[in-house]
């Protein structure tokens, strides 16, 4: 039942809904002392009006008038307001570009230290979410009367409700796009993030058809000991009865809430009698409700049942799995709601391979004949062993016929043989299946690794469909892997990591025959998102460490390049994760491997330029800034031939900041002006990925305090990436700008500091001396 606590709250809501607004939190004050109780009063009123509103009744509203700007944005409309902040849609130009947004303010009156305080984690929390299906952050300051605001992406779309109601959309694209919503969810909850105020109108569909979760205004921050938070922010429709009932809520509250939305879209009704009301909220908080069955559609039934049970702990263990079980009623495959009995799940098999069945029975009985399962470990070495013949065979095609008598070229390139052999598959010329695919993943790879993202990223996404009409797990998230790491490079984390998500999946459900090369490899590349665009780098680490031990089980025939070598570059990999953690021990101990892997291989200069690279930053961290600069000057001298422009350019521009930090301003200076006229005079062969040269060097040049030179550089990034940085660089970006801005204009660069510490968020340790320095100018 509900705590008197929250009878409290329902007993004046009922009673104030009908006290005029201008006299109402009056009225409130004079029956209520406790502040709490009285603000969360008014906060039920506010969410039962807004619920009113979208039944046809319209609540009382007060006259606002409409801003002309707020921050950088040009305000052009309400898009709509609560009891605490009005929500307008807002443009700016950015390098020519008009960029459209909401902007979030909080309003003059009503507003508290508790609702500041929540405002300005909303900020953080949207700051760290990355995914596709999530409206992004994109600024946050204070207008010009000195009330906090936030902007995020405006999204040109309708409530996922007024969507296929319009749109007439059948009933199996409805459920695809709930499942679509829970992986957004999942992608939230595995950033601590629970929402909670999940409905149709925090659904959007935009003009293309694609999903977006928006107003994350009422998110919590999961408390890492329980997994579970308090909150009296929502939407009593569609609350889960936890959230009624004023207990700890965690993610099975979103789970519920999404479940609602689901029932709705497919019903066509609610589920439970009354809609809003007290009393009805009263009921469904008490459990003493019955969802209306809906068994014409037979599993969906089933799961939302499971996702709308009053216990928690009875639901959806987690987002992934109520949007796998979607799919698995979509795919006619058995789903967790249901009874895993041996009928019905013979009952999907058949729904899903009707034209089959009778085949695979006669095979069952024939392989049950003779000795069935010698024979399929018979089958896998063969065709293992084809494909490394059409590998073989189409590799030494590409090398014959590439040279001059076959019609090739005399000074034909890599770039030119990946060219020719990526244009055969796609005429049909190449190896078949999974062979094609996993040669273009290759392709793709050594076209990003030469700096032609521009080359390598339509190679690695026909790479992906080929993997994908191929049934392979391995092909599958091998291709992902290679196109993830393109995005990376170019700064699109939000592709990355849903590529990534997608090939986790694969992995979780069908990854357990992958060799332990193909598993260590993937393992290290997903911990580079989960570091750089997820902001978690201790999961990195333990990725890491788990990557490192599968590698020791590989044998040498599985690897295309030496095993050592690629050992060393996990732990090149690792040393950098534990040094932007500060392990700075570890990280050393780490290095020092990968450097005597590197050393013991000739194939390892690469690697070893790579490893003084990152043991420099060690020496960084660890502020030795004489003994990093020393491993730099190292790796230069045996840069050339080993690594790639792009690579050799980068040391010298890190090489400045260490010049930079010695007080040498002058050849800082210099070697960042020669690294920006490289990355102008050598863009082709340099590629899309110089930008993070520019950015490099216009690090450089706001350490030896020539910022406007750090700010140009900065607009030639932003103009190859449309200012869309991993976000750690983003991070870096808004620190630098801040110190350029601390002499000249102290209230930017307070500024600059609030928007760098929310997109750092737990990046930087609380002792970091980047962090400390933030603090101090974010309080001028």
């Amino acid at each position: 039942m509900p705590d008197p606590r929250w009878q409290r709250i329902q007993e004046l809501a009922e009673a104030g809904e009908s006290i005029p607004l201008s006299e109402r939190e009056s009225w409130i004050a004079a029956r209520e002392s406790d502040a709490a109780i009285r603000l969360e009063a008014l906060d039920l009123i506010d969410a039962l009006g807004e619920e009113s509103s979208a039944a046809g009744r319209s609540p009382e509203k007060p006259e606002r008038p409409l801003p002309a700007r707020i921050g950088a944005y040009s305000i052009s409309a309400v898009l709509g307001s609560g009891g605490r902040s009005v929500v307008y849609r807002g443009t700016r130009e950015t390098e020519g570009a008009v960029q459209h947004a909401a902007v979030k303010v909080l309003q003059d009156s009503l507003v508290s230290a508790a609702d500041l305080a929540r405002f300005e984690r909303e900020q953080r929390i949207l700051a760290g979410l990355a995914h596709p299906a999530i409206a992004r952050f994109l600024d946050a300051g204070r207008d010009a009367n000195g009330r906090p605001y936030l902007a995020m992406e405006w999204v040109d779309g309708d409530p996922v409700d007024e969507y296929c109601r319009r749109e007439a959309i059948p009933v199996r694209r409805r459920v695809a796009l709930i499942a679509e919503a829970a992986d957004a969810l999942q992608a939230a909850h595995g950033s601590l993030v629970i929402h909670l105020d999940l409905k149709p109108s925090n659904i959007l569909v935009d003009r293309s058809g694609r999903l977006k979760l928006v107003d994350f205004g009422t998110a919590k921050l999961l408390d890492d000991s329980n997994d579970s938070t308090t909150t009296r922010q929502f939407t009593p429709r569609y609350a889960s009865p936890e959230q009624l009932r004023g207990e700890p809520v965690s993610t099975a509250s979103d789970i519920y809430s999404l479940g609602l939305t689901l029932y709705e879209l497919v019903a066509g009704e609610w589920p439970f009698e009354g809609r809003s009301s007290l009393a009805a909220l009263a009921e469904r908080a008490s459990g003493a409700v019955t969802v209306r069955g809906i068994p014409k559609l037979g599993d969906l039934d089933a799961i939302v049942r499971k996702a709308l049970e009053t216990d928690p702990m009875r639901r959806y263990r987690s987002a992934a799995e109520f949007g796998d079980d979607l799919r698995a009623y979509l795919d006619r495959r058995p789903v967790v709601a249901r009874p895993p009995t041996v009928a019905y799940r013979l009952n999907r098999f058949v729904a899903r391979n009707r034209g089959a069945v009778s085949a695979a029975l006669v095979l069952a009985i024939a392989l049950a004949a003779s000795g069935g399962f010698a024979w399929w470990q018979r089958e896998e070495r063969l065709r293992e062993a084809r494909r490394a013949e059409q590998t073989a065979n189409f590799l030494q095609w590409m090398l014959q016929t590439s040279a001059a008598p076959a019609g090739g070229r005399t000074n034909a390139t890599v770039l030119d043989m990946i060219e020719r052999g990526n244009r055969r598959i796609e005429e049909g010329l190449g190896p078949p299946g999974e062979v094609a695919a996993q040669l273009q993943s290759t392709f793709a790879y050594v076209a990003r690794e030469s700096g032609r993202e521009d080359v390598a990223e339509p190679i690695a996404r026909r790479a992906v469909e080929r993997a994908d009409a191929s049934r392979d797990p391995q092909t599958r998230i091998g291709a992902r892997r290679a196109l993830a790491e393109i995005l990376l490079r170019l700064g699109r984390c939000e592709d990355a990591v849903a590529l990534y998500r997608e090939a986790d999946s694969t992995l979780a459900r069908d990854g357990r025959n992958l060799r332990p090369l193909a598993r260590a490899s993937y393992l290290a590349a997903r911990a580079t998102a989960k570091s750089r665009c997820e902001a978690k780098p201790a999961e990195a680490v333990a990725i890491l460490e788990e990557a490192i031990a599968v590698s020791e089980s590989a044998r040498r025939e599985e690897a295309p390049l030496a095993v050592p070598i690629l050992r060393a570059a996990m732990y090149n990999q690792l040393a950098s994760e534990l040094a932007r953690m500060r392990r700075l021990d570890e990280a050393r101990r780490a290095a020092g491997r990968g450097l005597s892997l590197a050393e013991s291989h000739p194939d390892g200069r690469s690697l070893r330029v790579s490893l003084l690279r990152t043991r420099s930053q060690v020496e960084t961290a660890a502020q030795n800034p004489r003994a990093a600069l020393a491993d730099l000057e190292q790796a230069a001298k045996l840069a050339p031939g080993a690594v790639t422009a792009f690579e050799e350019l980068r040391i010298h521009a890190i090489a400045g900041a260490k010049y930079a930090e010695l007080g040498q301003r002058e050849t800082a200076i210099a070697k960042a002006r020669d690294t920006v006229r490289a990355a102008q005079t050598r863009a082709s062969e340099i590629g899309p990925s110089r930008w993070m040269l520019y950015a490099d060097s216009a690090e450089v040049f706001a350490r030896a305090k020539s910022c406007p030179e750090s700010f140009a550089a900065y607009k030639e990034a932003d103009a190859l990436t449309g200012g869309q940085y991993p976000r750690d660089w983003r991070g870096n970006r808004l620190y630098f700008e801040a110190e350029c801005l601390a002499a000249t204009d102290p209230a930017r660069a307070a500024e600059r500091a609030n928007q760098a510490l929310a997109v750092y968020g737990d990046l930087l340790p609380a002792d970091h001396p980047r962090r400390l320095r933030l603090n101090e100018l974010a309080a001028r």
